[in-house]
């Protein structure tokens, strides 16, 4: 593999992964400029060099200029680029999320000695806990970083922790014309959603116009990530892992007609929530009628199942115990279903979490104390009555032990105004 080949790669499996590359710096979105800020030079190189990246939409290529990147270790840089930046966009990772803390701590006594009065706002492209409560653990820690009071005292006053929920997936780009700098996006145009309540600054007046929801109450839009679209992404990760067919991708897995049950249980497990949100809000919200949740599930069930879609096995099965959290994917949408009606099924959930348990066991470097925990609400939920018979004991399997650790990415982005 030449070096652009390695380029194009690095390209495509890390910023194309993340959506926000082809997301937020939206042609559609003026005025703006984006800086990454990466760990690879000769990415960094190349979108110096350009100034610009490829997105196709759809069957559409789109030029998208003005950005540039520095390198993760070039602090001076990143202090100066957080100095005139509104928005600092994350996409590290939740179990790397602390890691940006001490630039992030740089850059607010760099505005704090400038007098800045405009807030900092960073929002977090990230999938953290159905709770969210990664935000406050990030505000906690970065106190303790900043130590003196003014800054402390500046910063709970300046800074905004937001929250974001961001529905696109990135896609394969393999045509001739294609750049190492070309990524892909669905057609589809799916704002990002994000939480007004946390805002400092009307949204307009921050770069967060076209392509952006700005929601007062981000609770049902968690709700129905967590529990309905990562559920989906989750079984179909898991179940393809434990399978054993040397699946790499969610698709091959879902698209396998000679091993159809890794989709029946997929759709069964969001037949389950389906039938659980129904319940619980059909009356009230028309999106949550089963007609409706029905066109969701073939949306969903088609977006995963095809090839051009950039879903890896390993990316959806990283990170286990954390996906089997009471409030998470998989054990949060079965709490979910038994809290609505207890003789509702989940026996299709549990397969997924079956399978979570059994990856988590292959793991050489878990936390067996916490997986231990993990096992034991398991346990307990295949007990009660509304699992319908299925078993209480995880999946007895033989396990691949080929994991890949989070990457690290985070950038800024501003209005040219501010400039």
């Amino acid at each position: 593999m030449n070096r652009m080949d390695k380029l194009n790669q690095l390209f495509k499996r890390e910023i194309s992964n993340m959506l926000l590359l082809g997301e937020i710096s939206d042609p559609r979105v003026a005025f703006v400029s984006v800086t990454f800020v990466d760990k690879h030079q000769e990415r960094i190189d190349e979108l110096n060099k350009r100034r610009a990246y490829d997105l196709k939409k759809g069957d559409e290529y789109l030029k998208i200029s003005s950005v540039e990147a520095v390198h993760l270790d070039d602090q001076e840089a990143i202090i100066r680029t957080g100095l005139e930046s509104n928005l600092i966009f994350t996409a590290v990772g939740p179990t790397k999320i602390h890691s940006t803390i001490p630039l992030i701590a740089a850059i607010i006594e760099a505005r704090f000695r400038q007098d800045r009065q405009d807030p900092l706002h960073i929002i977090f492209a990230e999938n953290f806990s159905f709770e969210q409560s990664e935000i406050s653990d990030f505000r906690m820690a970065l106190e303790r970083a900043l130590v003196r009071p003014e800054l402390i005292s500046y910063a709970q006053n300046k800074l905004a922790l937001v929250s974001t929920i961001i529905k696109g997936i990135a896609t394969e780009v393999s045509d001739p014309e294609a750049t190492p700098l070309s990524v892909g996006r669905e057609k589809e145009d799916y704002p990002i959603v994000i939480d007004g309540t946390q805002l400092k600054m009307a949204a307009n007046k921050i770069g967060l116009g076209k392509g952006f929801q700005i929601v007062q109450d981000i609770s049902p839009y968690l709700r129905f990530k967590y529990h309905f679209r990562l559920l989906g992404h989750a079984m179909a990760g898991y179940l393809a892992w434990v399978a054993k067919r040397g699946y790499t991708n969610i698709h091959e897995a879902l698209t396998d007609r000679q091993h159809p049950e890794i989709r029946e249980a997929v759709v069964g497990a969001l037949e389950e929530i389906s039938n659980a949100f129904a319940r619980q809000l059909g009356q009230s919200e028309p999106s949550m009628q089963k007609s409706n949740l029905k066109k969701e599930i073939d949306a969903l069930l088609a977006r995963l199942s095809d090839p051009k879609v950039l879903n890896e096995v390993n990316r959806e099965i990283r990170d286990p115990l954390r996906k089997l959290k009471p409030g998470e994917r998989l054990v949060g949408s079965a709490l979910y279903v038994m809290s609505v009606d207890s003789t509702l099924p989940i026996t299709n959930i549990l397969k997924g979490i079956d399978a979570a348990l059994a990856y988590a066991e292959s793991l050489t470097d878990v936390d067996r104390a916490v997986l231990e925990e993990r096992k034991k609400s398991c346990i307990s939920l295949r007990t009660l009555p509304y699992t319908h018979g299925s078993s209480t004991e995880p999946s007895q399997t033989s396990w691949w032990r080929d994991t890949h650790s989070p990457f690290l990415l985070f950038w800024l982005y501003r209005p040219l105004s501010y400039i």
